[in-house]
């Protein structure tokens, strides 16, 4: 319950700059309400034991290889157009 209360916090204070009437809705019916509205609470900041750096690194070389192949496709892409 704990990891659930905490995602759903965080997700609804994300998605509020974005998707206001449904983070303020959502808020609504959170169980969890410390303020009458999700805009008169602070953006969320990741705790520090919540950091792993190996999992960071990894997600690093993950988008390196995402953005070469986007170029290859695109170049690819371009390729079969001009036939």
């Amino acid at each position: 319950q704990t990891v659930v209360y905490h995602m759903t916090d965080t997700l609804i204070k994300l998605m509020a700059p974005i998707l206001s009437f449904l983070a303020e809705e959502s808020y609504d019916h959170f169980k969890g309400k410390t303020a009458e509205s999700v805009f008169l609470l602070s953006f969320p900041k990741v705790h520090p034991q919540w950091r792993f750096s190996e999992v960071s690194d990894r997600l690093t070389k993950v988008l390196e290889v995402r953005s070469v192949a986007q170029k290859k496709l695109e170049e690819l892409r371009n390729s079969l157009k001009q036939l």
